[in-house]
């Protein structure tokens, strides 16, 4: 028994030492993923009772069901038969992919479809992941700004709920700091107490929420941020118009984002029209999902760069000079 606790002793004064080690960062996510959990559990436990929230089926093919009745099958301009294109190729991936390929990137241009294309392939990987690896994993789709935040929970409430006017908490959810503090499931609509509960813990199938929550979730020592750790492994993490994220925090944000997909059974969409250098594609780190993404930029390529830099003009005179060109 000596002789054990001595082994005991030395591992543990080696992991303390390790824990100062910059390649150690996966101990403090091990670390953060058991409290979370416990915490969740109690919290969970505490609050709702008996109650027990389950997980609810979607169909993978909800967004082409969408798409098919408000007529996107049909392009009238050229900018719709662009967005057809992308949407059809990049959702073809889904069953293309190997699966231990679980850093992605969307990088289309602006303007075709990222939005609805993205959950479609999550939709589908999400299926393909319950059939072939036996887990289900949550979709979180995390935006930068409050703005767009309301304008992608529309598309995806249209999307998900269809014409119901109340929509389902147990499958899509929007949270941030001003979101409406209301949960409903198919069996009521819960009290303030335990939809506050609900919502923070992430307890939906499609969680619309902003960046700032999944970071404050990442690195953090806050118990209300922390609780939800757990629900960002065996995950597919949407990241739109990632490249908002300051440049000073990619090394740390590629750190962390390679971590769970690695140990923690996730996988991580970038969706982009300008690609952030987070990830070296030529080196394999991340896979793109819209193989022509070249093709797709140069067919909406309608800026023309005329330098005039050893010449200077005079106000009216660069005003003319803009007329003219």
């Amino acid at each position: 028994l000596g002789e054990m606790q001595r082994k005991i002793s030395r591992n543990d004064k080696r992991l303390i030492r390790n824990l100062k080690r910059e390649s150690d960062i996966l101990i403090y996510f091990l670390m953060q993923f058991l409290y979370s959990a416990l915490l969740d559990a109690d919290k969970t436990d505490a609050g709702l009772g008996d109650i027990r929230i389950g997980r609810t089926n979607i169909e993978s093919d909800i967004v082409d069901q969408y798409r098919k009745r408000n007529n996107f099958l049909e392009p009238k301009k050229s900018i719709d038969k662009l967005r057809n294109d992308i949407y059809y190729a990049v959702t073809m991936e889904a069953g293309k992919l190997d699966l231990n390929e679980r850093i992605l990137s969307l990088n289309v241009p602006t303007g075709t479809g990222k939005t609805q294309t993205a959950l479609s392939f999550a939709m589908k990987l999400r299926e393909r992941l319950h059939e072939e690896k036996e887990f289900t994993p949550r979709v979180i789709y995390a935006l930068p700004f409050l703005s767009i935040i309301d304008q992608n929970y529309g598309v995806f409430e249209e999307i998900l709920n269809g014409d119901n006017k109340n929509p389902n908490s147990s499958v899509l959810l929007k949270h941030h700091h001003l979101a409406e503090i209301k949960y409903s499931d198919d069996e009521e609509t819960y009290d303030a107490g335990k939809s506050q509960l609900l919502l923070e813990g992430w307890n939906s199938e499609v969680i619309v929420t902003t960046f700032w929550q999944v970071f404050h979730t990442l690195f953090s020592n806050r118990k209300s941020m922390l609780r939800k750790f757990n629900k960002l492994a065996n995950a597919i993490i949407i990241l739109d118009e990632v490249q908002s994220i300051p440049h000073q925090y990619w090394k740390l944000m590629r750190d962390a984002l390679m971590i769970l997909c690695q140990k923690f059974n996730s996988y991580v969409i970038l969706v982009t029209a300008t690609q952030p250098l987070i990830f070296d594609e030529e080196k394999g780190e991340i896979r793109k999902l819209a193989i022509k993404k070249d093709e797709y930029f140069k067919s909406l390529d309608r800026i023309e760069l005329i330098h005039h830099i050893d010449v200077s003009y005079t106000l009216d005179e660069f005003g003319e000079l803009i007329e003219n060109d």
